[in-house]
């Protein structure tokens, strides 16, 4: 195992503990030394790597893995269990609301009064939402009678602004209690920028449910990442430590070799971060996004941030990749100048993707994934439609957890006029 990546000083090193582990399961790293977690991570994405046989490339050439400049204290964002206490989510004698998140296989609920992965904004706004449930009598929700109001809520924080956001998930609208626990929240914490109340009125422990409305100041908060800013609202996907993220979304830039005479298509955009913090590197961006609140937030942050070479597009990647490409061709762009930037969710990408992926031909792709296993088996599409491995290296986005991200870049092999997978389109 080489040393040299999995270096950290001495600081870094030290060893982080919870008073609540391992009865919270949520960090199951938590108290190994961080060299230690390192090199687990790095050894179980080599075997994921050894065991998928990708013809051509030597597992152990997987060698970097990028530690996180923050073990504790990196989580922007919380979703926490409203329960009562008693029982199992039941309300308390004491009246006390607790938040707190599952125990792992179970629908007991681990009161979760501060956390030493979350930001510190994040434990001080989450100690002023528990008070002002008290304050105002919002009844915590009980999954086996289906009755109370508060199910969850969230906290997100950006950590270059400080902004904090707030969402309360509720079985009904309850609006005189709803309403005033928000104001009691944005009273208490300056750095609460907006409360947002989400309804779910099924049963069972989906999250959120399809009506949200804004109950207080902003319905986003936004954050700085490699000096752009991104807005984010309460149910918008973005990678929990924005540290790491800054080093991935850079790390994507340089491995892709991006000019301004590139085109970048940024597929599972999301908000827009990895192509917004890549907007200045190249001559025009495409996103793509099914999420309607994604799409909407990544256009209106390019729009304040003056990004005027970024066009977002809604809908399936499937379905929108094809209209974006006879854009990018109607521009006359060179087939070596297009560039491909993924970052599917942990399912991987659907396979008529991949497909359209290998029929545009990019220069280059660079694949971030979540989950080691769906990024092996989506390598081996792309490779049999012409692409080869130049390099994987992983980035610490979870300290203290056995989760970790690994990024895979490809460059394609030649013109590959009779790829496999391109006959098989025909």
């Amino acid at each position: 195992m080489p040393e040299a990546p999995l270096r950290v000083d001495e600081q870094m090193n030290a060893v982080v503990t919870c008073s609540r582990f391992p009865v919270c399961s949520g960090c199951d790293h938590i108290g190994i030394p961080y060299e230690d977690q390192l090199a687990v991570k790095l050894e179980r994405v080599r075997d994921v790597f050894a065991h998928a046989r990708l013809r051509g490339f030597d597992p152990m050439s997987i060698a970097t893995i990028h530690p996180s400049p923050l073990q504790a204290g990196y989580r922007n964002r919380v979703k926490l269990v409203a329960f009562g206490g008693a029982g199992e989510n039941a309300a308390g004698p004491d009246g006390v609301v607790r938040l707190g998140l599952y125990r792992e296989d179970s629908h007991q609920v681990v009161d979760i009064p501060d956390c030493p992965v979350q930001a510190e904004g994040i434990n001080r706004v989450v100690e002023v939402v528990r008070a002002g449930i008290c304050d105002v009598g919002l009844s915590p929700y009980v999954e086996v009678t289906h009755e109370g109001t508060l199910r969850y809520v969230t906290v997100r924080q950006g950590i270059g602004t400080g902004d904090v956001l707030v969402g309360l998930v509720t079985r009904t609208e309850e609006r005189e209690k709803v309403t005033a626990l928000a104001d009691y929240i944005v009273r208490r914490d300056e750095s609460v920028v907006g409360v947002l109340q989400n309804v779910n009125e099924a049963r069972g422990n989906v999250v959120f449910g399809s009506r949200t409305k804004l109950l207080n100041g902003q319905p986003f908060l936004e954050e700085i990442v490699c000096g752009v800013r991104i807005r984010l609202g309460m149910t918008s996907f973005f990678q929990v430590n924005t540290g790491v993220a800054e080093m991935a979304y850079a790390t994507i830039r340089d491995r892709l070799g991006l000019s301004h005479d590139d085109v970048l298509i940024d597929l599972y955009s999301g908000v827009g971060a990895i192509g917004l913090t890549s907007a200045a590197h190249v001559g025009r961006l495409f996103g793509i996004e099914e999420v309607p609140e994604a799409v909407h937030l990544a256009i209106d942050a390019a729009k304040a941030s003056g990004i005027r070479n970024a066009e977002f597009y809604m809908g399936q990647v499937e379905k929108r990749l094809e209209r974006v490409l006879r854009r990018v061709r109607a521009g006359g762009a060179a087939t070596n100048a297009l560039k491909l930037a993924v970052n599917p969710p942990r399912k991987g990408i659907a396979r008529q993707v991949v497909h359209a992926m290998c029929e545009a031909q990019p220069e280059r792709i660079a694949y971030l994934s979540c989950a080691p296993q769906t990024l092996v088996r989506d390598l081996k599409s792309l490779k049999n439609g012409g692409y080869r491995i130049v390099s994987v290296e992983l980035f610490d986005m979870f300290p203290q957890t056995e989760q970790v991200e690994t990024l895979a870049v490809l460059r394609r092999a030649g013109d590959l006029p009779e790829s496999p997978l391109r006959r098989r389109g025909r």
